[in-house]
């Protein structure tokens, strides 16, 4: 499974990823045994979801991983992961 950076905004981040068809070792997963994704910012687990996209409302840089999860509850080693650093560049107010 590959994270993609999809949008980047000033203080918010889109990422998404393709549902995998294979397990690690070969064997075809049918989307009905994903049970959710596991997004992760910087090792922590930041949400658990079953859709395929997630906007993230954060400033600074993150480090974001993506793993799947099955019916059984086996979770997949992680994608791969993708550091995006977005800052909002405030105006100075010279009053």
């Amino acid at each position: 499974m590959k994270l993609d950076l999809i949008t980047l905004f000033l203080s918010s981040v889109v990422l998404g990823w393709a549902p995998p068809s294979t397990r690690e070792g070969g064997a075809f997963l049918y989307p009905e045994e994903i049970a959710h994704y596991t997004l992760y910012e910087d090792q922590l687990v930041l949400v658990h979801t079953s859709g395929t996209e997630y906007t993230v409302d954060r400033k600074g840089c993150h480090t974001y991983y993506v793993t799947v999860t099955d019916t059984q509850d086996i979770e997949s080693k992680a994608s791969n992961q993708i550091e995006v650093c977005n800052r909002r560049k405030g105006k100075k107010n010279n009053r």
